[in-house]
């Protein structure tokens, strides 16, 4: 899971702009959900680009299915872990 979130850390375009990478990449890195708020956050700060809409609400909804996916998973391996303690 560490590494995971190193990974998603260096992906998120914050020193750079989306705009500027290769289409074929730019793929990959919207799958993460923190690039539409980065770069949308970018778009109302500086006034350069389109929104993301559609990339906003697919990130909304990823964080949302990644929620419940973290509650299951809690509640599965809380029933284990208190006979570990």
């Amino acid at each position: 899971m560490g590494l995971f979130m190193q990974l998603l850390m260096y992906v998120t375009p914050i020193l750079y702009s989306i705009d500027g990478i290769d289409p074929s990449l730019a793929r990959f890195i919207l799958i993460n959900p923190l690039t539409p708020i980065v770069h949308n956050f970018r778009v109302c700060m500086f006034g350069v680009g389109d929104l993301m809409i559609w990339s906003w609400i697919a990130s909304i909804v990823i964080t949302i299915i990644l929620l419940f996916v973290g509650i299951i998973l809690y509640n599965k391996a809380e029933r284990d872990f208190i006979d570990v303690i």
